[in-house]
């Protein structure tokens, strides 16, 4: 079985990754590896690719794998829906990506294969996310709530952190996506 992996770099430049950039692309293909799934890292296609030439990609590709993970990153680009980005919008992910990410995950989708989105992957999957002001592929009937950062204040007004999950240990899942 082999599972997709989204990432937000291109294939011209695959082999200029930072150690930061490909140690993050490690974590999910050990986490899948020891879930008992062999997993390939979907570089994205040249900037300059047609739409169609994406969804030709996506749909061969999706044909040759079992389950697709939407792996996280920055925030998605709302300009790709005509949004204005929100105040609070600092870095997004490529525009490729998200078009890359969003076709995959339909082509998947299409085929009732299993779609996994983590975080930004997770964003996409929903009907809007605050984050940008963006639409987004509305597979499942929410919205992405942008944090109250008042609630995140003590009693004189110090902001604390935002909580994040960050990375956690997964043991043998039992799974039919496993299987």
């Amino acid at each position: 079985m082999t599972i997709g992996i989204t990432c937000s770099h291109f294939e011209t430049n695959k082999d200029n990754l930072t150690e930061e950039q490909l140690q993050s692309l490690e974590r999910y293909r050990f986490a899948l590896q020891d879930a008992g799934a062999d997993s390939e890292v979907l570089f994205l296609p040249p900037e300059d690719s047609s739409i169609e030439a994406i969804k030709e990609m996506a749909e061969s590709k999706s044909c040759e794998l079992q389950g697709l993970v939407l792996s996280g990153g920055k925030n998605l680009p709302p300009q790709v829906y005509g949004a204005t980005p929100g105040p609070y919008l600092e870095a997004t992910i490529p525009l490729m990506r998200h078009t890359f990410d969003k076709v995959m995950a339909e082509a998947m989708l299409s085929q009732n294969k299993p779609v996994l989105g983590i975080c930004l992957g997770l964003q996409l999957l929903c009907n809007f996310s605050e984050e940008g002001n963006t639409k987004c592929l509305g597979i499942f009937d929410s919205v992405v709530k942008k944090f109250d950062s008042s609630v995140f204040q003590n009693k004189n007004l110090v902001p604390y952190k935002i909580p994040h999950m960050g990375w956690n240990t997964i043991v043998r899942l039992s799974s039919p996506l496993m299987n």
